[in-house]
C-alpha cells in the first residue's frame, strides 16, 4: 500500500511542474499578443499616412490557446499557395 502512496506524490509533483510551466508560457502568449497589438497599430497609422486600407486583420491573435500556431500555419499556407 504504501507505493501506491508515493506514486500519488509524485503525480501531484507533476502536476505542479505542468501548472508552473503553463503560467510562463500564459505569461509569454500575453507578452506575444501585446507585442502583436502594438504592429497592428503601427500598421493601421501607417495606411492612414499612405491613404492605403491596412486593417492588419492577420496580425490579430485571437484569445484561444493555440492562435500562434494558427498564425503561423495561416501564414505557411499561404505561401505555399502562392
Amino acid at each position: 500500500m504504501e507505493r501506491e502512496g508515493n506514486a500519488g506524490q509524485e503525480e501531484q509533483r507533476g502536476e505542479q511542474q505542468e501548472n508552473e510551466l503553463e503560467e510562463g508560457d500564459r505569461i509569454e502568449r500575453s507578452n506575444q499578443g501585446e507585442m502583436m497589438e502594438k504592429q497592428v497599430e503601427g500598421c493601421q497609422q501607417e495606411g492612414e499616412m499612405t491613404g492605403e486600407d491596412r486593417s492588419c486583420q492577420s496580425f490579430i491573435p485571437t484569445v484561444h490557446d493555440g492562435w500562434w500556431d494558427g498564425h503561423l500555419l495561416s501564414t505557411k499556407s499561404q505561401q505555399g499557395s502562392q
